[in-house]
């Protein structure tokens, strides 16, 4: 059975369609993407607070917390696509409306 575009299906259906699968891989990458630029932002402030208080090493938390954070972002979104398409299949997807 070919795949449909949503985009496709909610311009011509205007109705629902449910989101039955999220690619793991992909829910992965874009959850590391997100975390690691919180990580930046949350470098950034960890420097200012450091320099402030004195503090020598703030400044490598604008390297380090963006690479943690997006490791950790990488684990949790593959995870958490993995447990929704579980329960998906078990239950149903969301439902999104679109008109």
């Amino acid at each position: 059975m070919p795949r449909k575009n949503i985009r496709n299906v909610a311009k011509k259906e205007k109705g629902t369609v449910v989101l039955k699968r999220i690619d793991p891989l992909s829910a992965a990458k874009v959850e590391a993407v997100i975390l690691a630029i919180f990580g930046f932002i949350v470098g950034i402030g960890m420097t200012a607070f450091s320099s402030m208080m004195g503090f020598p090493y703030g400044a490598i938390s604008i390297v380090i917390l963006p690479i943690m954070y997006g490791v950790v972002g990488f684990v949790v979104g593959a995870i958490g696509a993995v447990v929704y398409n579980a329960i998906a299949g078990w239950i149903g997807g969301i439902k999104l409306d679109f008109e």
